[in-house]
């Protein structure tokens, strides 16, 4: 399943931290009202979110310092000379001292302190935290609301997952008079609002809800009345892809619940009674699904109309399936009986991501002995010489992947069963149409579960779409294949 990326968001991230940055641990006139301190709050937030997650502070790395086995270099700040300076931001930030006291007790990812003082200067430790700030607020896109001396702001952030947020912060007046947050916003309740939209950076959406549920309703009317131009209109597909479904006979095609609806997109279960199905659809009393999204031009369409539960999507955020998701965005679907038919390339590049997102994405490279344990954990590949890889750096003797694009994927979904000793099976179903209800290609994976969360990388075979039987026309229904070999 493709999603959308926002590629400008580190650009926001530094816009965001500079803006914090001037503003962070200022005191506040007495005056102010909750709705004017939240901005200021909010920044500071996010200052001390960055810095602490995200290895946001400025260092010189050509000055490390060792302590008892960990590396740390000076900070390289006019605001932060000593952790007493960072105590001073949260200190301003959040009402509860417990609560400055866990950020101030930040440890790497080796358990050492994040931050120290050495000799009367601040440094950083070299190892990234395990968490990392993915929600970039909006501080122009907040409503608050005052009761005395509590408040509350709900806050708009973009998500590097594709898609928008609110969340909702609380903030009290202290004794001195200042408003402060009763937690971070990391920690705040928040919901998923929308998709997030490409283009420039002032563009607004130009649909709303009820568009939106018109869209979905007139590809049912469509549907039912057999008008495949307008299918086809709808769904952004080309002219003639569902040139059989005139012959559909159907006599039921409504809307039966709303999943989710907002401005950019919604998705329906749909009540289907189909008649005739000409050997295009089953036929009989269903259940159906169908996603209306806004695409990069801001023109909503029909994406996805497949029968039954949503099951794969699911799949996709298993442990298991997001490592397939992973493999596939990098390198598409490499078919492979071993781990060893592999390029030494694809793995040791598949690892330092890992590595590099499991570190907060350090700007330091990492060792022989790292990139090898993660190998064995995800390759079971043992002794794993990357050195002649393109990630190799001699010059620091160290191994270094650097951001890149993803492959351009058509769309897919992954079907995911338990096999027998902790084998896991994923099926990825590719589609030959829009709307996918036709299958393409099915390609096999097999992983091993290795008991902490992650999975070992078995195979990948490539074969027909329903085990031999090529698919030319018949929906998606969400069931497994009788016959998987």
């Amino acid at each position: 399943m493709k999603k959308l990326f926002r590629w400008t968001a580190l650009w926001a991230a530094a816009v965001l931290l500079l803006l914090a940055a001037a503003c962070g641990g200022e005191k506040q006139t007495a005056s102010l009202t909750a709705e004017e301190a939240f901005p200021t709050l909010l920044g500071q937030d996010y200052e001390a979110a960055y810095l602490l997650t995200n290895l946001g502070m400025t260092i010189d790395s050509t000055a490390g310092v060792d302590v008892d086995g960990a590396l740390y270099y000076p900070a390289v700040s006019e605001k932060y000379k000593t952790t007493a300076d960072l105590r001073a931001l949260l200190e301003s930030t959040y009402a509860d001292s417990a609560t400055v006291d866990r950020l101030m007790a930040t440890t790497d990812q080796k358990g050492n302190p994040l931050f120290r003082d050495i000799d009367g200067k601040l440094y950083q430790s070299a190892q990234g935290t395990a968490a990392s700030q993915w929600l970039e607020p909006d501080l122009d896109n907040i409503r608050g609301q005052e009761n005395g001396d509590q408040a509350t702001a709900v806050v708009q952030e973009t998500g590097l997952d594709g898609f928008l947020y609110e969340c909702t912060v609380t903030a009290v007046r202290s004794e001195d008079g200042q408003w402060r947050l009763t937690a971070p916003r990391s920690e705040a309740p928040r919901k998923k609002v929308g998709d997030v939209l490409t283009g420039e950076e002032d563009q607004q959406p130009q649909v709303s809800s009820s568009q939106v549920r018109q869209m979905a309703e007139n590809f049912l009317m469509a549907l039912k009345a057999g008008d495949t131009q307008t299918i086809e209109e709808l769904a952004g597909a080309q002219p003639g892809t569902y040139q059989g479904w005139s012959a559909l006979e159907i006599s039921k095609a409504e809307l039966n619940e709303t999943l989710e609806e907002y401005e950019t997109g919604g998705t329906y279960r749909v009540a289907l009674t189909v008649d005739n199905g000409v050997g295009l659809l089953p036929e009989g009393e269903q259940i159906w699904e169908l996603w209306i999204r806004c695409d990069e031009n801001l023109q909503l369409k029909a994406e996805r109309f497949q029968q039954g539960d949503p099951a794969p999507y699911r799949h996709m955020e298993h442990p298991a399936g997001e490592q397939v998701s992973r493999m596939l965005s990098y390198f598409g679907g490499p078919d492979f009986q071993g781990p060893s038919q592999l390029d030494d390339n694809i793995i040791t590049e598949y690892c330092l991501q890992v590595l590099a997102e499991e570190n907060g994405f350090q700007d330091s490279g990492f060792t022989l002995e790292q990139v090898q344990q993660a190998v064995y954990r995800y390759f079971g590949l043992e002794n794993f010489d990357p050195s002649g890889t393109s990630f190799y750096r001699p010059e620091t003797d160290d191994y270094m992947a650097y951001g890149r694009g993803g492959i351009e994927m058509p769309e897919y979904n992954l079907y995911l069963t338990q096999g027998d000793e902790g084998k896991v099976e994923v099926r990825l179903y590719t589609y030959q149409d829009p709307l996918c209800t036709r299958r393409d290609k099915m390609q096999l994976w097999t992983l091993s579960d290795n008991g902490n969360g992650t999975y070992e990388f078995l195979s990948a075979v490539t074969g027909e779409p329903d085990g031999g039987e090529q698919q030319s026309a018949q929906p998606d229904t969400g069931e497994e294949p009788e016959n998987q070999e």
